[in-house]
């Protein structure tokens, strides 16, 4: 038997920077690690458009990455 253990997560923002010379978009992440567990939705998204506002560049998308570790019971 084995359980999942909550080890740390990353809050990762995606902004948009334009479009290149050849016609494609250029996205940018910027990345924030230290998440904790128990951070809700509203406050993570929150902190996103917070910091969005502070850039030239339209906020995308905005995800959370979680990592666990499996050990054994």
């Amino acid at each position: 038997m084995a359980t999942k253990v909550f080890e740390k997560a990353t809050l990762r923002l995606t902004l948009d920077e334009g479009i290149n010379e050849g016609g494609a978009v250029v996205f940018s992440t910027k990345s924030f690690t230290h998440v904790r567990e128990n951070a809700t939705s509203e406050q993570l998204y929150q902190f996103a458009a917070a910091f969005s506002s502070l850039s030239a560049h339209p906020l995308v998308d905005v995800q959370i990455v979680p990592q666990y570790a499996v050990q054994p019971v």
